[in-house]
């Protein structure tokens, strides 16, 4: 039952029914429930999802609205159940169910049983000032099963209303293991007919071939979006029949062994309604990750970083990186982290990072005075202090000195996981779904965070493996789901112990990107091929429909086409280079002991910008695409520059402030004319070009008639918009 303060009213709906409603205080969120059970809705004063019970198809999603708009849905069971028992959840009907709204989140729970006894909870949950709503299947048994297939979220759409299927792909859909021709699709938004049959397929890992966020729209403005809280293999199938389609998230290879009476939670999945285009989609995933999933860090993050890797990979010295972090320091880097190659064992040979893995005991002949007193010369130049693990691999030559135990290792059969890449060592992969890995792997971190002080963990993870052995703490069909849970519950345990720890989620690039792990890390790293800048521009194009700004880690590095180590680029180039990575978090990883002072000179200029201008926008605001077509096309494998414009924007969500950088890459137009969005239509905004002469302009006509920038080729403009007056925060 609702809470004294909330409001619950009684109405009547056109058949006499009584219906009763229970809010919030403010009224901006609530819950309706008719009187025989048949109908319930949740929602804010963003979206609302309606749901009804049939006998024909019994507890579905009826419909779901927008601000401003409304899509009826074809009734579809709303979780689907397979088990070695075909009968084990045959004629599942709603028995009962309550409902809440405790700190402005509304809960609804619905309780569906079947003869015998077993039992599927569907729980919604939706929070003041956001347009999703969570939702998540608990189920329990009447005897032991076997669980092969559970659908935790479905829905029906009719093709009159919702045609296309906008998906953003993985991070390996080019590079790594997959060929290195044609289109370039990493983090590519790719459209798909609703009318044709769909898998889309995670990969190997949870976004290692497509990102778990999709947007489906039709004619108008506006659309549904639909995203999967997992962090194992996971499948988005759509099934069309006749006008309409069935479509929802399933994991892959989740098969748990549920005891009687014993209740298992399926995989959260998220549904949600947007307005606009695209960028209304995004909008609305980035206001609920930052609201009720990702930590929230210092009230300046992210902060700009300087990473070893790139620059001297594994041929660390302590004196050469202080000297490193001096010049660093002095471009306005905040944060400075050791990558990999810094433990006992680690030769001092460029990319040879597997090597001792799993020591994670400094290595004196690199730092000889020792990582803590490294890390206090980091902090006496004014930054924090960083450090690099991969905690899940070991160099199995180090068994007898690591303190892991060679039966902490994830086996397959009868085999242990190993690793056949890098090939530097023989590594394995250990099991995080036992207790004991867990324990030794957050001693292990939490020793040398506590004795560097450092401020920003990198959790690497280069291989990746499932686990079937019937003697560690997980079941023989679940090991993948206990894998990840385990890395969860280490993180968590880290953070409780200490509070200011920033965590970045890494794994060879961004294919562990999903947001079952955003709950646990507050920035990712996007992928390893950063460079050259059109390329990351690319990357942060497309997942900034997925992810918010912040959680978009990218840093200026070495290419060949854009080298910045020991030589001069032109000026307006260098600042494009700086500016490809400012839509996110801002990084550098180059030898700074290299550069021409002109080019240390245009680079901290860039920084203070990103800091006084960009960064607070990408910390709050929303993402922009303002072109028609959202990222160029790029080919591999070189990904030359595109032959047209691109222009992206960050705008705060109440229209005060705006930036937007227009990149005019290979084409032969001088000029470019984009219209602005996300402002107020009838505020005044002041408007400056580059570093020019601000001019006053009114938001309609900055979202209707446009800005106009002309610069070089392979040059950037940058535009900043203010909103007058004193509220213009």
């Amino acid at each position: 039952m609702p809470e004294p303060a909330d409001q619950v009213s009684t109405t009547f709906d056109a058949t006499g029914m009584p219906v009763t409603t229970m809010r919030n205080p403010s009224g901006s969120v609530f819950i309706t429930q008719s009187a025989d059970g048949s109908r319930r809705s949740i929602g804010t004063s963003r979206a609302r999802v309606d749901l009804a019970t049939t006998a024909e198809t019994g507890l579905h999603i009826a419909a779901i609205a927008s601000g401003t708009r409304e899509w009826t849905l074809v009734p579809t069971p709303i979780v689907a159940l397979t088990s070695g028992d075909a009968d084990a959840f045959a004629g599942l009907r709603v028995s009962g169910g309550s409902a809440s709204i405790e700190d402005d989140v509304a809960r609804l729970a619905i309780m569906l049983a079947t003869e015998d006894g077993s039992t599927v909870e569907v729980r919604l949950e939706a929070r003041d000032g956001q347009a999703i709503v969570s939702t998540q299947a608990e189920i329990t048994p009447a005897s032991e099963t076997a669980l092969t297939g559970i659908a935790p979220l479905r829905i029906g759409v009719p093709l009159d209303t919702l045609s296309t299927l906008s998906a953003v792909s993985g991070v390996q859909r080019q590079g790594g293991w997959q060929p290195e021709e044609g289109v370039y699709r990493s983090f590519r938004l790719e459209e798909r007919p609703l009318a044709a049959p769909q898998r889309i397929y995670s990969g190997e890992r949870s976004t290692w071939s497509e990102m778990p966020w999709a947007a489906l729209t039709g004619e108008g403005d506006g659309g549904v979006m639909l995203a999967f809280e997992y962090g194992a293999q996971w499948e988005l199938v759509t099934e069309p029949s006749g006008d309409a389609v069935t479509l929802g998230y399933r994991p892959i290879g989740l098969e748990p062994v549920v005891a009687a009476g014993e209740t298992w939670s399926a995989p959260p999945a998220w549904i949600g309604a947007f307005d606009g285009d695209l960028d209304g989609a995004a909008a609305i995933t980035t206001d609920f990750l930052r609201a009720a999933v990702v930590p929230q860090g210092d009230a300046d993050f992210p902060w700009v970083q300087y990473n070893t890797w790139f620059s001297f990979a594994c041929e660390l010295d302590a004196a050469t990186l202080l000297r490193e972090a001096e010049l660093a320091a002095a471009l306005g880097v905040e944060v400075f982290y050791v990558d990999a190659g810094w433990w006992t064992g680690n030769p001092t040979r460029w990319d040879q990072f597997s090597s001792g893995l799993g020591n994670w005991v400094e290595n004196r002949d690199k730092f000889p005075d020792g990582l803590a007193a490294f890390a206090e010369g980091i902090r006496q130049r004014g930054m924090h202090f960083g450090i690099w693990f991969e905690p899940e691999r070991i160099d199995l030559r180090h068994a007898t000195i690591g303190g892991w135990h060679p039966d902490w290792i994830a086996r397959n059969g009868d085999r242990w996981v190993r690793c056949d890449w890098p090939a530097d060592t023989d590594t394995a992969w250990l099991c995080f779904g036992l207790q004991a890995t867990q324990d030794w792997a957050f001693d292990k971190i939490a020793a040398v965070i506590a004795s560097t002080g450092a401020r920003w963990l990198k959790w690497d993870s280069n291989y990746w493996g499932i686990c079937d052995s019937p003697n560690h703490d997980h079941g023989t069909g679940d090991g993948e789901a206990a894998q990840v849970a385990g890395v969860y519950a280490v993180m968590d345990r880290l953070r409780e112990r200490f509070p200011d720890l920033v965590i970045e989620n890494c794994a060879g690039g961004g294919t562990r990107m999903d947001y079952a792990i955003a709950r646990h890390t507050h920035t990712a790293w996007l992928n390893d091929a950063s460079a050259p800048a059109q390329r990351s521009r690319f990357h942060n194009a497309g997942a900034g429909y997925v992810y918010p700004p912040e959680m978009l880690n990218a840093w200026v590095m070495e290419w060949p086409f854009e080298a910045l180590n020991g030589q001069d680029q032109a000026e307006d180039f260098l600042r494009t280079v700086v500016r490809s990575r400012m839509l996110g978090a801002l990084g550098l990883s180059c030898r700074l002991q290299t550069w021409t002072e002109a080019s240390k000179r245009i680079v901290s200029e860039e920084i203070t910008r990103y800091k006084e201008h960009v960064r607070p926008l990408v910390r709050h605001g929303h993402m922009l695409h303002l072109l028609d077509r959202p990222q160029p096309e790029l080919t591999s494998p070189r990904t030359p520059t595109p032959d047209t414009w691109e222009a992206y924007g960050l705008a705060l969500p109440n229209g005060s402030r705006a930036v937007a950088i227009a990149f005019r890459n290979a084409s032969p137009t001088n000029e470019l004319t984009f219209p602005m969005k996300a402002l107020q239509p009838d505020a005044a905004y002041r408007v400056t070009v580059e570093d020019g002469k601000p001019t006053e302009r009114d938001g309609r006509s900055l979202m209707t008639d446009g800005i106009t920038v002309a610069c070089a080729p392979t040059a950037s403009v940058f535009v900043r918009i203010e909103r007058l007056g004193e509220d213009a925060a």
